[in-house]
């Protein structure tokens, strides 16, 4: 609901993710709907390979927001059950109308690295 006298809109965005195992492991579905940790059968960890494709339109009535495209992929190093490394490249794909109102550049698409480290503890 949207303050004032403006109609109401909605946005939409969807995205689909795959991914394996190539050391082995899977991914443990928990009875209450989350996925479990993985557990690494090896000394040297677990590695998973990811690819996800996702899309968004942030454009309805008289919002212009743009649409944005994105294909990543991944590859994720599982150290230890609570502890691993996640290496990402992603394609960006936006239309001219995704610019925050003039404060960045629409239709760009940038390609981002992106790494990060993360304890689950």
């Amino acid at each position: 609901m949207r303050k004032g006298d403006f109609d109401t809109v909605g946005f939409h965005g969807w995205y689909t993710y795959l991914s394996w195992f190539p050391t082995g492991e899977s991914r443990k579905f928990l009875k209450n709907g989350i996925f479990g940790k993985i557990e690494p059968v090896h000394d040297y960890g677990a590695v998973e390979l990811a690819a996800r494709y996702s899309s968004i339109d942030l454009t309805d009535r008289d919002i212009t927001g743009g649409t944005e495209r994105n294909v990543t992929f991944g590859i994720n190093w599982y150290l230890h059950r609570q502890f691993r490394i996640m290496l990402n490249y992603i394609f960006v794909d936006t239309d001219a109308n995704a610019d925050d109102n003039g404060a960045v550049q629409g239709n760009d698409n940038p390609h981002i690295l992106q790494m990060r480290f993360q304890a689950n503890i």
